[in-house]
């Protein structure tokens, strides 16, 4: 029933729509629900597959243009994160419905046309709001907003900014969470996380456990994932449970280079 409600208010609020039956080639996009029962707001989503191929052997994502990276590297933007007494966490909601008006959610050239729309905002309206702007060109990555400041008043002012600033654009930012309570007075009760923990991925799929901000006691810390025992092994399966482990500032090096090694001696 999830599944269902979802396509449907995609339907209803325009962001896709019923295609006609064509006697011509037609490419069909696979898709599937992913059920996600941590989140604290979209519980189930579409994933589009565009890496499958057709009867071509070409997928959509092998004919499309990925674009240039244009956002800061995660580890600038966690660098950057740690380095202020005052941060915050928020993501915008209608991210994910942009990308599905504009293309679709699951193709290779998504993440840069999400990520230019952002860009391009700051541009045409960054001089209104100068913070907001300097957030949007140096502290987002995919959909997630990791900022902050050593001056509180700074930053309620940078977040208020970034907020109006993404409004213009139909964007509003949710799942906002500050280490400080003080700082979050300002933000209605539900735009505000709910959980204690704030998962930040490396890409928006769902096979990637992403590295853990607790806003209670302002650390960090990793999901660790679940390795079921399997009868046959192989190098493909370790790799690929290898890689659920994400850490992109390399606290956890130590771990992850044992199980490198051991793919080696495979």
């Amino acid at each position: 029933m999830e599944y269902v409600s979802f396509m449907e208010e995609y339907r209803n609020l325009g962001h896709m729509e019923l295609s006609p039956r064509a006697e011509h080639f037609q490419f069909v996009l696979p898709h599937h629900a992913i059920h996600r029962p941590e989140s604290s707001t979209t519980k189930t989503r579409i994933e589009f597959e565009a890496t499958c191929k057709g009867i071509t052997q070409l997928s959509l994502n092998d004919i499309l243009l990925v674009g240039p990276i244009v956002q800061p590297s995660l580890l600038t933007i966690v660098l950057n994160f740690r380095s202020p007494k005052f941060v915050c966490i928020a993501d915008p909601a209608d991210r994910k419905l942009q990308q599905l008006t504009t293309i679709t959610y699951g193709t290779a050239s998504a993440p840069y046309l999400a990520t230019r729309v952002l860009n391009e905002l700051a541009e045409d309206e960054g001089a209104k709001f100068p913070l907001g702007a300097s957030i949007i060109r140096e502290g987002f990555y995919v959909d997630d907003v990791l900022t902050g400041s050593d001056d509180i008043d700074e930053l309620i002012e940078s977040s208020k900014q970034l907020s109006q600033l993404l409004e213009l654009a139909g964007f509003r930012l949710r799942k906002w969470c500050f280490n400080k309570p003080q700082i979050i007075v300002h933000i209605p009760d539900q735009l505000k996380e709910s959980l204690p923990l704030t998962e930040i991925d490396r890409s928006t799929t769902v096979k990637t456990l992403g590295l853990l901000w607790s806003h209670d006691s302002d650390h960090f810390g990793f999901k660790i994932p679940h390795l079921p025992k399997l009868s046959t092994v192989r190098k493909i399966i370790v790799v690929s449970e290898m890689a659920q482990l994400f850490d992109p500032l390399g606290i956890v090096g130590a771990v992850i280079l044992s199980a490198k090694i051991f793919v080696q001696q495979l």
